[in-house]
């Protein structure tokens, strides 16, 4: 190692030892001793009046003290630099960096959260040295600059090591910390492991002591109470050697224990459930628990051991449900993961027959107003013996037929005045007097916002028929506060069952949580929808399912869409981008993001304005032969932020 050294003796050079100590002249107080890069002895010492000797062979060569600008000789560390610098650590002086071009001082001005600086260590894979001060662990880079990891959770360290795994131990005045390296560097939240008194420490290792690492692993800490010995290489503990239960669970404050298959079962009445889970844990470690009640919960929690607390489940619905439990540690030494199954006995109206039988009766009863209503006025019609009558009368018949159609749709807007979180806005243009489209929104519960927009087979009266069917049906399914996939995949039964006509239906479904913008949403065969993100509409080319009502047992996917305050949404039926000329030319989707792109940041309203303006310019006097629906949803997030 090139060392800064001034008065250096003839004859010496690069192989010859080389240490750095701390001298007084009447006492010599050694505190430390490494060897440089070169492989020469290199050491240090401690005395009110000292300073830096460079000894080569058995000769001092060079000195440094306060005369060439060490203001504080009071040293605790010394350690070889990027240049071949000496680093002088010292007790309340900071850090000296003593190289050819002299000596500079480095302080909290230069990023040093305190300037006692006990250690100075450098990383084993990355070109950084790390420090160790009275309150903080920092490193420092090539160009001397120290970044202090703000987030470790402990300030009273004394020492630290690095093992092969990349992972340091900590060495503090209460135990030993291990923590990822990459972490630390990140300064992200650090949750590492412990090891104390009651992990098997015989003692803990105090601020003047210097502990010794062998190759294989083993670190031998001298401490008050005598020297331990841990290997850096090997965890203390592992989860796995962690034991877990879940014994019993709560329901409605009935103790219910599992039965000889190992399964929890409740009754169909149980309003809240109380599932209790324990981690025996001996020692000082503590893991990360997840938790996830698969079938109800949408993401798993996770919290330490130390804050495990009975979970609470409240008005499940009937049905299986998996409680899985995983122990892990933030180190990944290993996992165990423990799973009970509890079964919900279904209530009467949760019940497929329930949903069917009341989809069937609400169509029926709609289906009989509607032909009772027109069979009456045809009948009217038919007495007056006037064709032109006739036409006439059965035109305002489907006028009105029109207006119930249309009035079974949500036409107020704005529709919900005392929610800021969102503004939202739809239409409905029929190709004929009545038509199979249709959209609706409605709030499933406080914090839900169901979007719905579907596009029935055929036109006219039949259309119109079923698209009521199809809205009753999806509608009652929500309100159950199912999933999207699982109003979808009941709504498809209630439609399958008796669809004498071979009638389906395009369904997009949506439910937006309102409090996060999250979307959870299903596709059953609809037109991609277009999402606004960053200023600018695109098409979201999402996961489709089958159509509604043209096969049993079909299945639907979900998938989530992240809202952001200020993003959009915007679905529509295949009438906007098939709207065609009269040369038979389509209007397209991307004639259609031309549209949107115009005013993106215009409101709800306006978007469905601009669009409809630009399919009338294109289509001119061609006439409309299919419906044109479109629904808008602007998300403003929480207003009282």
């Amino acid at each position: 190692m090139p060392c800064g050294r001034k008065n250096k003796p003839a004859g010496t050079g690069k192989g010859f030892l080389c240490a750095f100590l701390c001298l007084a002249l009447a006492l010599s107080l050694v505190s430390a001793v490494y060897a440089d890069g070169s492989g020469r002895t290199c050491g240090r010492a401690v005395n009110a009046s000292g300073g830096v000797n460079v000894i080569e062979g058995d000769r001092v060569t060079a000195s440094y003290s306060a005369v060439d600008g060490i203001a504080n000789s009071e040293s605790l560390t010394v350690a070889e630099g990027f240049r071949g610098d000496i680093l002088l650590g010292t007790d309340g002086g900071g850090l000296y960096v003593i190289g050819d071009g002299g000596v500079t001082h480095l302080g909290k001005e230069q990023g040093l959260s305190s300037e006692i600086v006990m250690r100075i260590k450098r990383d084993r894979f990355r070109d950084i040295l790390w420090l160790v001060t009275s309150n903080s662990i920092s490193y420092m880079t090539p160009d001397y600059r120290v970044t202090a990891v703000r987030s470790f959770p402990y300030s009273n360290n004394f020492d630290l090591y690095q093992n092969s795994r990349d992972e340091m131990w900590i060495l503090s005045s209460n135990g030993i910390y291990v923590s990822p390296t990459e972490d630390m560097l990140a300064d992200r939240e650090l949750k590492p492991i412990h090891y104390g008194m009651a992990n098997g420490l015989h003692c803990i290792t105090t601020a003047n002591s210097y502990s010794e690492l062998t190759p294989e692993g083993y670190l031998y800490i001298p401490g008050k109470a005598g020297v331990t010995r841990v290997n850096i290489e090997e965890p203390m503990v592992h989860v796995g050697d962690l034991k877990a239960i879940i014994p019993y669970l709560d329901a409605d404050g009935t103790r219910v224990y599992p039965d000889a298959g190992g399964d929890f079962r409740i009754g169909p009445r149980v309003r809240k459930v109380t599932i209790y889970s324990y981690v025996f844990n001996y020692s000082l470690v503590d893991p990360q628990v997840t938790y996830q009640l698969e079938g109800f919960d949408r993401e798993a929690a996770a919290l330490s051991r130390s804050d495990l607390v009975p979970a609470d489940y409240t008005n499940l619905p009937g049905g299986a449900y998996r409680f899985t439990l995983q122990l892990s540690d933030s180190l990944g030494y290993g996992s165990k993961t423990l799973s009970v199954q509890i079964v919900k006995e279904k209530s009467f109206y949760e019940q497929t027959w329930f949903f069917i039988l009341a989809g069937l009766l609400a169509a029926a009863l709609l289906f009989f107003c509607v032909r009772l209503y027109l069979h009456r006025r045809i009948r009217s019609l038919e007495k007056r013996h006037q064709e032109e009558k006739e036409k006439e009368r059965f035109a305002t018949e489907l006028h009105m037929a029109n207006r119930i159609q249309t009035s079974m749709l949500p036409h107020d807007f704005p529709p919900f005045p005392d929610r800021r979180e969102f503004d939202i806005y739809a239409s409905m243009d029929p190709a004929k007097e009545v038509g199979g489209d249709f959209y609706d929104f409605f709030l499933i519960n406080e914090d839900h916002l169901c979007l719905v927009i579907a596009d029935v087979s055929g036109k006219g009266i039949p259309a119109a028929l079923f698209m009521m069917t199809s809205k009753v049906i999806l509608q009652s399914c929500a309100m159950l506060g199912q999933s999207a996939a699982e109003i979808l995949r009941k709504t498809n039964e209630a439609l399958c069952s008796g669809n004498q006509a071979e009638m389906f239906v395009t369904v997009w479904l949506g439910i937006l949580e309102i409090s996060s913008g999250k979307i959870t949403a299903a596709n059953a065969g609809h037109e991609y929808p277009a999402l606004m993100k960053d200023g600018r509409f695109s098409l979201l080319k999402d996961k489709h399912g089958f159509v509604i009502g043209g096969m049993e047992g079909a299945k639907y996917r979900e998938y989530e869409i992240q809202l952001e305050p200020g993003d959009k949404l915007f679905v529509y039926t295949d009438g906007v981008p098939e709207a065609t000329d009269a040369e038979e030319a389509m209007f397209g989707t991307d004639r259609m993001l031309e549209a949107l792109n115009e005013a993106p940041e215009a409101t709800p309203r306006q978007i469905l304005k601009n669009v409809r303006s630009a399919t009338d310019r294109f289509v001119k006097d061609a006439e409309q032969f299919d419906d044109l629906t479109m629904l808008c949803i602007e998300y403003r997030g929480n207003q009282n932020d």
